[in-house]
């Protein structure tokens, strides 16, 4: 889950964004490969990769992570908090 207050996004265990309301957490979903619909955001690598990931202790900054047979990728991510009514601002930082 990452969430500013004025929104959700569900991450899945790959790392892609599967639900993701937008302005608002009463408005449609954007992305919602979770329950069927249209839509995800996915940065994943190309190629065969275990994934996993954690959360930084305390907060809603997640960290995906990708094995792969040339190393480990990493993706810090977070809805901007806190959140603006109207506006939605996805934080991603990937470190290879």
């Amino acid at each position: 889950l990452l969430a500013d207050g004025e929104r959700g996004a569900l991450i899945g265990p790959d790392g892609a964004i599967d639900w993701l309301c937008a302005p608002a957490w009463h408005d449609d979903a954007v992305f919602a490969s979770l329950i069927g619909g249209r839509g995800v955001y996915a940065v994943t690598p190309r190629g065969r990769y275990v994934p996993g990931g954690y959360y930084e202790e305390g907060t809603l900054i997640r960290r995906s992570r990708w094995i792969t047979t040339d190393g480990v990728i990493e993706c810090r991510e977070s809805l901007a908090f806190p959140g603006e009514a109207g506006r939605l601002v996805l934080l991603r930082q990937l470190m290879a």
